[in-house]
């Protein structure tokens, strides 16, 4: 439906435009409540086909061509070490669009910290902005933590798992 509807848009950018757009969070409760699942164990969401149709403007990592996620993937450090991603903000469409930028944890590892800039990106219309997420990690403060929404044991037995520092980056319209 995206692709026929948007022609010329690459599949990559049609890729973005289905994930940005996803909902339903999943939960560990009924009725949305409990802890919410991070992407590495359910991905973007729910896809939601109006949505998707009805947008305009696409965020997807500039790094890693064919991808959207601005995934580090497993990150082995000595040092104290900064990693950065950057994100294009594309506006497909033909009025100018503002968003607040922020980024929502749903997993931690202390000594693992991110944060993202600007804060805000205005992106007129047929235009391209940027937004950097960086990863900084400090490793005398690494700790191995647990996924929330992961039992500590699998079949009577302790599980074997890896800490991971995951969440989403968030484009509100300002508006």
């Amino acid at each position: 439906l995206v692709r026929s509807q948007n022609a010329g848009w690459s599949p990559e950018q049609v890729k973005a435009d289905i994930m940005n757009t996803a909902e339903q969070d999943l939960f560990t409760g009924d009725n949305h409540t409990g802890t919410k699942y991070a992407p590495g164990r359910v991905g973007a969401g729910r896809i939601d086909a109006k949505a998707a149709l009805d947008n305009k403007v696409l965020a997807y990592v500039a790094d890693d061509p064919g991808a959207v996620s601005a995934s580090f993937g497993p990150v082995a450090v000595r040092t104290p070490t900064t990693l950065h991603k950057t994100i294009n903000v594309v506006n497909k469409g033909g009025t100018s669009e503002t968003y607040v930028v922020t980024y929502d944890a749903l997993t931690q590892v202390p000594g693992a910290a991110y944060s993202v800039s600007p804060s805000s990106v205005a992106v007129a219309a047929g235009q391209t902005k940027t937004v950097t997420l960086t990863l900084t990690v400090t490793p005398s403060q690494l700790t191995k933590t647990i996924d929330p929404t992961v039992d500590r044991e699998q079949a009577g037995l302790p599980r074997e798992y890896l800490a991971e520092a995951s969440g989403r980056v968030l484009f509100t319209p300002q508006d």
